[in-house]
C-alpha cells in the first residue's frame, strides 16, 4: 500500500525538507506516485510505480555488488560490529538533531 512521508523520514533519519526534494525528481521520474491515505486525509503516502519496481530491480544487484566489494576483506564479525556502530552513530546524532529543535 505504499509507505507515509513520515514514516520514510524516520527510517531515512531525514527532515520533510530534506527529503520533499528528492521525492519530487522521483515522482518527475515516473518513480513513485504519491497519494492521499482514503482512511485519513491528513496522511499522505508514497509508493513505487512500475517503472520504479523495474528500476529497483536492476539498480539493487550493482549496490549489492558495490557493498560486497567493499567489504570483501571484513569477516562477519568485522561486518557484524560495522553495522553496529554505524547504527549506534545515527542514534546519536539523530538524538543530537532532536535536541536543537
Amino acid at each position: 500500500d505504499g509507505l507515509s512521508v513520515s514514516a520514510l523520514c524516520d527510517y531515512l533519519r531525514l527532515s520533510r525538507q530534506n527529503i520533499s526534494g528528492v521525492l519530487n525528481r522521483l515522482e518527475e521520474r515516473g518513480l513513485i506516485a504519491r497519494y492521499i491515505h482514503p482512511k485519513d486525509q491528513r496522511l499522505r503516502y508514497i509508493r513505487r510505480t512500475e517503472k520504479g519496481i523495474e528500476l529497483w530491480g536492476k539498480i539493487a544487484p550493482l549496490i549489492g555488488d558495490f557493498y560486497d566489494e567493499a567489504l570483501e576483506n571484513f569477516s562477519t564479525d568485522d561486518r557484524i560490529a560495522f553495522t553496529y556502530f554505524l547504527n549506534k552513530l545515527g542514534e546519536n546524532m539523530h538524538a543530537m538533531d532532536k535536541n536543537k529543535k
